[in-house]
């Protein structure tokens, strides 16, 4: 008769958060992933994998890459490697905070 044992049980958790960002003339909505596990020095422990955004003018999705050449033609060259870095940072911190509120104590990277 085979026999099973379980030998370890990973209890991490992978949580998405969805953000949605106004910025008046458009929308950006944002798909935050992140890797929730128990910790060592702490209860949980949070890395921020990755953060999608995605770029909406009058409720309709736009391309990526129009999107950019559009924002780098009204804002000058290589203005939209800045402005999506400084988007995800502000995502990023937002979700940071809402993480370490739903489960205190935690240590968020990213």
């Amino acid at each position: 008769m085979t026999k099973f044992k379980i030998t370890e049980v990973n209890k991490s958790i992978n949580l998405m958060h969805y953000v949605d960002v106004d910025m008046g003339m458009f929308k950006v909505e944002a798909i935050c992933h992140t890797f929730l596990y128990p910790a060592k020095d702490t209860e949980w422990g949070a890395d921020i994998n990755d953060t999608e955004l995605m770029f909406f003018i009058n409720d309709k999705r736009c391309k990526y890459v129009g999107f950019k050449e559009l924002y780098d033609q009204l804002h000058g060259d290589g203005s939209f490697k800045v402005f999506e870095a400084n988007t995800i940072a502000c995502v990023e911190d937002v979700v940071a905070k809402q993480i370490v509120k739903e489960y205190p104590g935690t240590d968020v990277n990213f």
